[in-house]
């Protein structure tokens, strides 16, 4: 959960995020206006710094006309995964904007697992990947 009371810039690199202000139908109205296909499914390429009272992180992002963010590479604020406030920031950033949750891209997580997979337990991320190697989480009932 992100603290409320400290203060996180986040900035992004490409044009198209900033011209939206990162909100997803901002950006897609700006990339279906530019290539007016039916259908077109569009990609854009973004760092992310995340700066605050914790340091400076970077994302390298791939954002999709699907809403799914992946991200493909990740230097962290903070090198402790129980301070780590980076990725929530970006998962609460990405669903207010109407982005999905962020999704590690495999080959980020193979690097460093038990660190994704913290992340992904929490719902901070979602991941195929880890739900395939350690299956499915269930789905708590509301009832329960």
């Amino acid at each position: 959960m992100v603290e409320r009371s400290q203060e996180f810039d986040l900035t992004f690199n490409d044009p198209t995020m900033l011209e939206a202000d990162g909100l997803f139908d901002g950006v897609n109205d700006i990339m279906t206006a530019e290539h007016p296909i039916p259908d077109r499914l569009w990609m854009l390429k973004t760092t992310l710094v995340i700066l605050s009272g914790f340091g400076v992180a970077e994302l390298e992002l791939n954002l999709y006309s699907n809403k799914e963010i992946y991200i493909t590479d990740y230097k962290p604020s903070q090198k402790d995964v129980f301070y780590n406030m980076d990725l929530s920031v970006l998962s609460a950033w990405a669903q207010d904007a109407g982005w999905a949750v962020p999704r590690p891209h495999p080959d980020l997580i193979r690097t460093k697992l038990s660190f994704w997979k913290h992340f992904w337990d929490l719902g901070v991320v979602d991941s195929d990947y880890l739900e395939r190697l350690y299956k499915k989480k269930e789905e708590v009932d509301d009832d329960e």
